[in-house]
């Protein structure tokens, strides 16, 4: 089921080097970048030259844009304009300031229902990490919801909660992320006769709780990868889904 969002005004400031996402225009062809906040000038906010991450829509002056900035309590949005102003012979872009930031998830993972392929295996103990693709044992399917933190999804085994496993989710590659990451089972449940199960990616910082340092020496890079900035990627990700299944009516 999906998380029922709220919305409610909020007035946390913005904050300099704070991480923002820049929507133009909407649904499907909506332009995306990113960018940080560099300074506050005459009222304005000046912004680091914005990367460009999808859509067909451009930045251009005076063009209305949605700002969304995720926190550790939540993700936020406002809206504004983009002006250019010049200062010392160099471009730079400023944001009209914001009259209030809208929080609009109402805890840390909101969790979006998705259909997408994933692969997951158990971990075998002594493992040889070299190998580990062609060792451990894997079964194929499909999430039912995705978040910021896991993923829920049907299982065709009985599976032990705190058991650890290395998961293969594709359209990661899509978002700049590796697509195999370690995880680990924190609950499974039956509905309707079937049995589903609730993982958790585990993030750089929780692997040593899960794995020896001789393990996490031998383990490949790939699988030690999704650190706090990985995560923030993925959650201002669904957080865009999101909005968009708002705005087709969906949430």
């Amino acid at each position: 089921m999906t998380t029922q969002t709220s919305m409610r005004s909020t007035s946390p400031s913005l904050k300099v080097w704070e991480r923002i996402e820049i929507r133009v225009g909407d649904g499907p062809d909506a332009g995306k970048y990113v960018a940080r906040v560099q300074d506050f000038l005459n009222g304005g906010v000046v912004i680091t030259d914005p990367e460009f991450l999808g859509g067909s829509a451009l930045l251009r002056e005076d063009a209305d844009v949605t700002i969304l900035l995720t926190r550790e309590d939540a993700a936020y949005q406002f809206h504004s304009q983009i002006k250019r102003i010049s200062s010392r012979g160099k471009r730079q872009l400023i944001l009209t300031p914001p009259r209030r930031l809208e929080r609009v998830q109402r805890r840390l993972f909101v969790r979006v229902e998705m259909l997408r392929e994933i692969s997951w295996a158990p971990v075998k103990p002594h493992i040889d990490w070299g190998k580990y693709e062609e060792q451990l044992e894997w079964h194929h399917g499909h999430t039912v919801d995705v978040s910021g933190g896991g993923v829920q999804l049907r299982m065709d085994q009985p599976i032990a909660a705190e058991t650890p496993l290395i998961v293969k989710i594709g359209f990661f590659r899509e978002l700049a992320l590796s697509e195999v990451l370690p995880a680990v089972v924190r609950r499974t449940f039956q509905r309707h006769g079937e049995r589903y199960c609730g993982l958790e990616f585990l993030a750089t910082d929780q692997l040593p709780r899960y794995f020896r340092p001789e393990e996490l020496a031998h383990m490949p890079l790939c699988l030690k990868q999704f650190d706090r900035n990985a995560q923030n990627r993925l959650v201002s990700y669904l957080f865009n889904v999101q909005i968009d299944m708002r705005k087709k009516g969906l949430l």
